[in-house]
């Protein structure tokens, strides 16, 4: 495109799969924070167990 070289990240490869425990750690907090709040505000009858299982078990 444009007449020009392609360029090459040889590290690009490895600094995803650093950067990624990161973006899973604050990804899952930030989904952690959301959830944790919305099951403090609505009503305990109104809760779906199976759901805040599912949703825990996926953080950890």
């Amino acid at each position: 495109m444009f007449a020009q070289n392609l360029s090459e990240y040889p590290d690009l490869k490895a600094l995803e799969e650093e950067f990624k425990m990161f973006y899973d750690l604050t990804t899952t907090a930030f989904d952690a924070t959301g959830s944790i709040q919305d099951w403090k505000e609505n009503s305990f009858i109104k809760l779906n167990a199976n759901e805040i299982e599912k949703s825990v078990s996926e953080w950890l």
